[in-house]
C-alpha cells in the first residue's frame, strides 16, 4: 500500500487539489449570485399570476402583462393569520388578485421596489378566494360569502 501511495502520490494530490479548487469556485459563484431555492409558494404564485397574462379581466380589458422576478419570496395568508400577523409581526402584505389590472400593477411594482430595498418576502392573501357575492334582500345589500373558512 505504501508503494502504490509513493508511486501515485502527485495524482492524488493534484486530484484533490481539483476536487477542491472546484467546490470553492462553486461556492464563490453561487454567494455571488445570490442563488437560492425558489420555494413552493413562490412558485405558485408566479404560476397564478403569469397565467392570466394577455387575458381579459371583468371589464373586457386586457391584463397586463407580468414576468415576476423568483427572486423574491412569497408567502401565502388567510384573513385569520394576517390579523395575527399584523398585531404581532412586521414585513410587508399585499392584498390582491392576480385577474385585477390594479393588483397586477401595484405587485409589479412592490417586487420591484422590495429587490431594490433587499426586502425578500411579501406575505400574500389572495383576495378572490374571499370574494363576495352581494345580493338585494328584503331591501337590504347582503353579502354572501364563496369560502366557507372566511370566518376562521
Amino acid at each position: 500500500m505504501y508503494s502504490f501511495l509513493k508511486k501515485h502520490n502527485f495524482v492524488l494530490t493534484s486530484i484533490a487539489t481539483v476536487i477542491t479548487l472546484i467546490i470553492i469556485i462553486t461556492t464563490i459563484y453561487l454567494f455571488l449570485n445570490e442563488e437560492r431555492i425558489v420555494n413552493v409558494e413562490t412558485t405558485n404564485f408566479i404560476k397564478e399570476w403569469e397565467v392570466f397574462n394577455e387575458k381579459y379581466d371583468s371589464n373586457h380589458n386586457i391584463l397586463k402583462n407580468l414576468t415576476i422576478d423568483n427572486r423574491i419570496n412569497i408567502k401565502y395568508m388567510d384573513p385569520g393569520e394576517a390579523t395575527d400577523f399584523i398585531y404581532n409581526d412586521t414585513g410587508l402584505l399585499f392584498v390582491g388578485t392576480p385577474d385585477d389590472q390594479e393588483s397586477r400593477i401595484a405587485i409589479e411594482v412592490l417586487i420591484e421596489t422590495c429587490l431594490a430595498n433587499g426586502v425578500k418576502d411579501i406575505y400574500y392573501i389572495d383576495i378572490s378566494r374571499y370574494q363576495t357575492d352581494w345580493v338585494l334582500s328584503d331591501g337590504v345589500l347582503k353579502d354572501y360569502v364563496y369560502d366557507e373558512h372566511y370566518d376562521d
